[in-house]
């Protein structure tokens, strides 16, 4: 479901819908956190968006002393079609948490062709989208 939302955004260019899905948390931590969405966007400008080749994710939760749920967590991990070639998205998106609900969003997004196997990092609150060639 997140992936849908994601995805129903990313087709629009819809930069403030995606800010609005991140976690309070990125919004401070990230730096320029407005710019980074606007170039993750860019990387899709000039292609059409075919199909989603293969989409996944699994979820993760975390509990109290007492047993109970107190956190709730998915991460995405997408391959994208595009006439530009194919993209790899994995995404961090907490669906709930008691004790932190500034937890609670879109943490990171990581965007990178699918052919390259450079790992250029990330972290717990990042937009990060790889030097794409032209």
């Amino acid at each position: 479901k997140i992936m849908e939302i994601l995805w129903d955004f990313i087709e629009k260019g819809d930069v403030a819908s995606i800010m609005g899905m991140l976690s309070e948390n990125a919004k401070k931590e990230i730096i320029d956190c407005e710019g980074k969405v606007m170039e993750f966007l860019e990387a899709f400008e000039g292609s059409e968006i075919i199909e989603v080749v293969y989409g996944g994710g699994g979820g993760s939760s975390g509990s109290s002393e007492h047993g109970k749920t107190t956190r709730y967590r998915v991460n995405g991990n997408y391959y994208i079609k595009t006439t530009k070639g194919t993209y790899e998205l994995d995404f961090g998106y907490v669906v709930a948490n008691k004790m932190e609900p500034e937890e609670v969003g879109l943490d990171w997004i990581f965007l990178k062709p699918v052919d390259e196997r450079e790992y250029y990092g990330g972290g717990k609150y990042s937009i990060f989208v790889y030097p794409f060639e032209e």
